[in-house]
């Protein structure tokens, strides 16, 4: 404003003052004057000014600055930083290029921090939005979501939106949320609940964890429920209708070292894919399935059922050719799609060196009126055996990998046979104790006892 040194107006309805550089006032009073200082460049008091600042429309400045409280009737945009040394009172949204300060922020919108956020009370308002971190004294209420893409440190929280949180979330309280909850580092609190609980750091409670989903991306520790009264146990607790309301009860007790206690029902879906795996990196376990050795006819081909050596032990001695058949019943149990290993028990009751060579030669069908046998296009598969030239030693003699699509209640109908090696072969008796099958095991049975199996 060329031509005059000083020129005071009043300060009412809306404000815009985006072509100055700093506002600072303090302790200023509604209807009191401020005026446009050529000599500085910035808006000044012209006189000492106490009380809040009012007003009834918007503001938009670069740096605001107040010892007092500030209450709008709209909104308020600072391009830099604002920093209110009382209550802020927002009655539309607020937006802040730079960080927020305050004893205690009430927004009715949406408000929008470009770095940190510090409230020493309590901070309310309809959604939050803030770059770096954020420090709440007291109560944290807001309607809509919380973002921070730094930490967030409050006492209680209890947004009825999503609450995502880029860095750790200290949460000195409860906090509970209406919908989503999703911190990509470290959370911690007193209680915490929500529709979905999601974080990527450690997840520490030292009292009550509710939600519908929990994820938590790490590898150790992932979630510590502690006990308060025996630190080395962990108990769940549910509910039933016992006929007469609620009655609680342990569900799940959890001591190192010891196992688990189960008092009620675990449930796994009775879809195909779902069951028990173990180990560090889970798999489905191994089991087998067990080939008792009969002889139903005889025959050249029969192994004789005889006396090992001079002992009183007896079994059926396999000389080369002779052979035996097996039927396998597929359980409820198998794995869909996994692959089998057919393998010999067998000792020798000598010291000779000379391989054993084992033959499986199978043929698979579903049950429940669905597949013949395959009898006149079999599989046949080989393994052979090195031998120690250690007496009655105990060897497990396995075919490789065998892909074959089985369900339950199929049948696999093999013959076992001692093949010669090629060679020189092994002069002992060989003695074939059992002809098993490895296969994987969900460890759980079937939905359904026939076709289809599984739920869909």
């Amino acid at each position: 404003m060329p031509g005059f040194n000083r020129r005071s107006k009043p300060l009412k309805g809306a404000v815009s003052l985006t072509d100055i550089s700093n506002f600072s006032l303090a302790n200023p009073a509604d209807d009191d004057l401020i005026a446009y200082d050529l000599g500085t460049g910035l808006w000044v008091n012209t006189k000492s000014l106490t009380g809040d600042y009012t007003i009834s429309g918007s503001l938009t400045v670069n740096n605001i600055v107040l010892s007092a409280g500030i209450t709008a009737g709209s909104d308020i945009a600072a391009t830099g930083d604002l920093d209110i040394g009382g209550n802020g009172e927002i009655d539309g949204t607020l937006v802040v290029g730079g960080a927020l300060t305050a004893d205690s922020l009430a927004v009715t919108a949406s408000a929008t921090i470009g770095t940190t956020l510090g409230v020493t009370g309590t901070l309310t308002g309809s959604a939050f939005s803030f770059s770096g971190n954020g420090t709440v004294g007291g109560t944290l209420g807001v309607t809509g979501a919380i973002t921070a893409t730094g930490g967030l440190v409050i006492g209680d929280l209890s947004p009825s939106g999503d609450l995502v949180v880029g860095g750790n979330a200290e949460i000195a309280g409860v906090l509970t949320a209406a919908d989503d909850l999703n911190v990509l580092g470290n959370l911690s609190g007193t209680s915490i609940s929500g529709t979905s609980l999601s974080t990527g750091g450690n997840l520490s409670v030292s009292g009550s964890i509710q939600g519908a989903r929990f994820s938590i991306a790490r590898t150790a520790p992932d979630i510590i429920w502690q006990n308060t009264t025996d630190d080395e146990t962990v108990l769940f607790r549910g509910a039933y209708n016992a006929g007469a309301g609620q009655v609680e009860t342990d569900m799940l007790k959890l001591t190192p070292n010891v196992g688990a206690d189960f008092s009620g029902l675990i449930r796994i879906p009775g879809e195909t894919g779902f069951g028990i795996q173990v180990g560090s990196t889970p798999t489905y376990p191994w089991h087998d399935l067990i080939g008792q050795i009969f002889v139903e006819i005889g025959g050249a081909t029969a192994p004789p059922f005889e006396q090992i050596l001079s002992t009183g032990f007896f079994a059926h001695n396999f000389d080369v050719n002779d052979e035996v058949w097996v039927k396998y019943h597929i359980p409820h149990d198998y794995v869909p799609g996994s692959d089998i290993y057919l393998h010999a028990h067998w000792m020798p009751d000598g010291t000779d060196t000379n391989d054993v060579v084992w033959e499986f030669e199978y043929a698979y069908a579903h049950g429940h009126d669905q597949a013949a046998f395959p009898l006149g296009s079999t599989t046949t598969v080989t393994a052979t055996q090195t031998v120690g030239g250690t007496q009655y030693q105990h060897y497990v003699t396995e075919t490789a990998a065998q892909t074959i699509t089985m369900e339950a209640d199929g049948i696999l109908f093999v013959k076992v046979t001692r093949i010669t090696n090629g060679g020189t072969d092994n002069s002992d008796e060989i003695y074939l104790l059992l002809a098993d099958v490895h296969y994987q095991s969900t460890d759980v049975g079937t939905k359904n006892k026939s076709p289809n199996f599984y739920e869909t």
